[in-house]
């Protein structure tokens, strides 16, 4: 039969996902992309190796595309701890009676505002492009809103203008 149907023969969406999820799941579990095709293979959800690197690309895309979707909120979630853990070593140093304590409460609080830096990008430099724009990776999260922000209206002015252009048939 895999000889009538050469390119293959399409997997009902259930049973591919059901695949992905098996790939997944060895990924997850470390296994090396060759074991990957074995296990697959044997497990009898394609013939093809060449599937298995698809559906293994497949799932690598799908993880980089939620990765990117829940980067901000996992650093806003990180500037609040960082933020919080700040502010309880600043209350604590208040009523500290040693200074050894006391000097240790400040190292940790010097090592909290690095990681802060590093998190926010501050440690970039800020680099003017050839236009005399900065570059978004040099700006803060603040300044990158405010450049999105105006990018916005400009193209909502630029479509305004454009539908406005056209004349009806």
């Amino acid at each position: 039969m895999a000889e009538e149907h050469k390119g293959g023969i399409r997997l009902p969406d259930y049973q591919r996902d059901l695949a992905l999820a098996r790939v997944e799941a060895l990924m997850i579990e470390g296994y090396t992309p060759n074991e990957i095709a074995s296990k697959v293979i044997t497990e009898g959800y394609t013939e093809s190796t060449e599937t298995v690197k698809k559906w293994r690309i497949a799932v690598q895309r799908r993880w980089a595309d939620e990765d990117r979707e829940q980067r901000p909120a996992r650093k806003d979630m990180w500037r609040r701890r960082i933020e919080a853990r700040y502010q309880a070593i600043l209350t604590k140093m208040a009523g500290c009676k040693s200074e050894f304590a006391w000097a240790q409460m400040q190292a940790e609080l010097t090592r909290l505002s690095k990681l802060g830096i590093l998190l926010d990008g501050a440690h970039l430099p800020v680099v003017e492009q050839g236009d005399g724009k900065i570059d978004p990776a040099a700006m803060s999260p603040m300044e990158r809103e405010r450049e999105i922000q105006a990018l916005l209206v400009k193209r909502e002015a630029a479509r305004a203008a454009a539908a406005g252009g056209k004349e009806p048939n």
